[in-house]
């Protein structure tokens, strides 16, 4: 796997986790549970993970550039962990 592909694959897979809840609103998915966005969130942001160790491991410099997903990546999964957080302090502050 060359530096872009790895880098093209980590970016689209933080892309994804980013945009994930926002499907919703299409008709065919509004079955799904709050949970299971949630869920298919973080496993998304664990698969770009692995990516970014393998391109920081491989190509080391050049794989710095796989850094650049980790916005997208952690945007959904740091929002759940806050509201887990404020759930467990006040059941009030859950959704």
């Amino acid at each position: 796997m060359s530096v872009r592909v790895a880098i093209t694959v980590g970016f689209a897979v933080a892309a994804a986790s980013c945009a994930l809840p926002f499907i919703v609103v299409l008709p065919f998915f509004r079955t799904l549970e709050t949970r299971t966005l949630a869920y298919a969130s973080f496993l998304l942001s664990a698969i770009w993970l692995i990516t970014a160790v393998y391109a920081l491991a491989k190509y080391r410099k050049r794989g710095l550039w796989s850094m650049l997903g980790i916005i997208p990546a952690s945007v959904w999964p740091a929002f759940w962990v806050l509201i887990s957080c404020a759930c467990h302090i006040d059941r009030r502050n859950c959704l």
